[in-house]
């Protein structure tokens, strides 16, 4: 109704264009639009006219353990404050509101400083806080093995945070100047806005340019310094802070946030509505969900819950025990520093973290955690017969998130028959009633799953769609799908390596397509061809509409044998979905385009075909005609 409304507008001014309405559109948050038109549209809705800035931005710190996050946190909010001793370490994440004059210094900016912890046990549970709408400070100091390859904590930015900029601060902490490939970086991580080097300890002068640039960030980005709350939740939010400024409560029941609103003329179902993007926003976080509910707690500042849960993680960590009870977690927290955790509460952090999907519930009052399990493989893991098996794997070309095989354990824990084939990054389950057996485990940048026994086929189709909705979950990340062509193995020419073999892994798309248009695949180290049929029966694979077919192409009458390898070579490092190319661009344009740049022959014009997302199928085709003799090869 509210785009309806839009657009009557717009004829009833003449198309004469509202410039803050516009701008109120062009800077709805990403959190919101991520529910889709409709939830924009009743955000907007319930703006209303009378609106107020809501002045508040994220700044998340992100690095290896020992990087300087923790010293940077600290000096942005004052420059002048205290290095942390050696023997301090941030165990979560810990939150500080840094604030500061606004662009037109008219108010002042809450900008939350999210420092979080670089322990790798940690890590599972930063993409539970991390999110859009945010600068990202990525900190690294070329010390520890990871820092040599700064895409893993780039690549978690991206699929946490989308296109939120990323500043990329050096801390030079000796004289030797850290070598940093900016221009590749930057190529792969377009989000990357400049590369500072600064000596957070020693060097003031640079640090103070770089905190004026943060603030200059924060400033002059629309998400931030345009964007509005209604003067209803505005003067809430207010209310909401003061009450936390007086009594440092970190939570109360939504009987009182009722009560705030009420006292503010709101009433009915716009409390729920105000409540709901308030939550969204990160100004106070309810749980609306059913199993939430019976808490009636309304949190007021976050760093609460994330100061909670990951005592719990770490402390669960450094005792070796992936199984906690709501008493052991209230003894856990006993000795916090900042918080009070009676059993309700822990109660409370416990529910949470099965939300988060951090945890599952063992018994009524204890909580599995399999992000803190034994991060090796058992030694009395089960071989399985590869000619038995099916396998698929999800491979990611950058960085896996670092808690994919726990969210299936999560989410599949009623599967487990034996805990003691559980460790960090992978796990054994068993299927309902039956003796089939699955591995899911992170192999590099893949996870792999096997699966054997009587409902093999069903059993890996169920993991797949489990796994589709986890990566579904972040942005940016397409993992390649992958499948073991049944009964086929691959001999490597390599010497090392001569007398191995190698099952013959296929892409998704790469299947559907030898099976839309029946054709076998060429094999080219056995040099035989391969139907797929079988392959994708079991693995229930079905073949997709392939909207061209081969006589649209103007291929050459004869190749040759070099360009015949170099074409099987690359039809088998297709990576994208024949689906999302053809939505891109048609085929015939492809093809126009192609020819515009002169490749209209032979080797050259394929590769130059595929650069632009030829149809998989057909191509296919053209190399089934080559070799079942249609076309000579010279």
């Amino acid at each position: 109704m509210v785009w309806a409304r839009l657009y009557d507008d717009l004829f009833k001014n003449r198309f004469v264009i509202d410039k803050e309405e516009l701008q109120r559109r062009l800077t709805v948050p990403d959190e919101i639009k991520e529910k889709g038109a409709a939830a924009v549209g009743q955000y907007l809705e319930r703006l209303g006219d009378d609106v107020e800035r809501l002045n508040e931005a994220r700044i998340i710190i992100l690095g290896e353990k020992g990087a300087g996050k923790t010293s940077l946190a600290r000096k942005l909010h004052d420059i002048n404050a205290d290095m942390p001793g050696k023997d301090d370490s941030t165990e979560g994440v810990v939150t500080t509101i840094w604030q500061f004059d606004d662009k037109d210094g008219q108010s002042q900016i809450n900008a939350h400083i999210w420092d979080f912890a670089g322990h790798s046990i940690t890590h599972s549970a930063h993409r539970c806080f991390m999110s859009a709408r945010c600068l990202y400070i990525y900190v690294y100091n070329g010390r520890t093995e990871r820092d040599n390859d700064p895409a893993y904590w780039l690549e978690q930015i991206r699929i946490h945070g989308g296109d939120s900029p990323v500043l990329f601060l050096i801390n030079e902490e000796d004289d030797h100047r850290a070598d940093i490939a900016e221009n590749t970086l930057r190529k792969d991580f377009p989000a990357i806005v400049d590369y500072d080097y600064v000596n957070i300890d020693k060097d003031k002068t640079a640090l103070v340019l770089f905190r004026d640039k943060v603030m200059e960030m924060v400033r002059n980005k629309p998400a931030w310094n345009n964007q509005v709350v209604s003067a209803e939740a505005y003067k809430i939010k207010n209310d909401l802070r003061e009450s936390f400024d007086k009594s440092k409560d970190p939570h109360i029941t939504r009987d009182d946030f009722d009560a705030i609103a009420q006292q503010h003329g709101v009433q009915g179902k716009r409390i729920e509505e105000i409540l709901e993007d308030l939550h969204t926003l990160g100004i106070c976080l309810w749980y609306n969900k059913e199993e939430m509910l019976d808490f009636n707690m309304l949190v007021l500042n976050p760093d609460w819950i994330t100061n909670g849960i990951y005592r719990i993680i770490n402390r669960g960590f450094k005792e070796r025990r992936h199984l906690i009870t709501v008493t052991d977690g209230k003894e856990m927290l006993r000795d916090d520093a900042h918080y009070q955790y009676p059993h309700d509460k822990v109660a409370f952090l416990f529910r949470l973290m099965k939300v988060y999907e951090l945890a599952f519930f063992e018994t009524t009052n204890s909580v599995f955690i399999p992000g803190i399990l034994p991060l090796d493989q058992p030694v009395n893991l089960p071989e399985f017969d590869e000619n038995e098996s099916l396998t698929m794997s999800f491979e990611v070309k950058k960085a896996l998130p670092p808690n994919i095989v726990a969210r299936v354990i999560v989410q599949r824990h009623e599967e487990i028959f034996d805990e003691t084939l559980l460790w960090r990054k992978g796990a054994m389950l068993k299927f309902k009633d039956t003796e089939t057996l699955a591995m899911i485990k992170e192999d590099g940048l893949r996870i792999v799953v096997d699966v054997i026994g009587t409902e093999r086929t069903e059993y890996i189709s169920s993991l797949r769609e489990t796994l589709k909705k986890i990566f579904d979950d972040y942005k940016g990340i397409k993992p390649d799908l992958l499948y073991k062509v049944l009964e086929e193995s691959v001999k490597s020419e390599s010497a090392f390596l001569r007398e191995r073999e190698f099952p013959l892994e296929l892409r998704e798309e790469v299947i559907r397509g030898y099976l839309k248009h029946s054709l076998p695949y060429f094999d080219a180290y056995k040099e035989r061809n391969i139907f797929l049929d079988n392959t994708g029966k079991i693995y229930q694979i079905h073949a997709q509409h392939v909207h061209i077919g081969p006589s649209h192409f103007n291929f050459p009458e004869t190749v040759s044998k070099e360009q015949y390898n170099q074409i099987l070579k690359v039809l088998e490092q297709i990576s994208d979905s024949v689906d999302d190319l053809n939505e891109k661009i048609t085929l015939n344009e492809k093809i126009d385009k192609a020819r515009e740049l002169g490749y209209k022959k032979g080797w050259s014009w394929l590769r130059q075909l595929l650069s632009f997302g030829g149809d998989l199928a057909s191509i296919a085709s053209y190399v089934h005609g080559i070799i079942g003799g249609n076309l000579p090869v010279s």
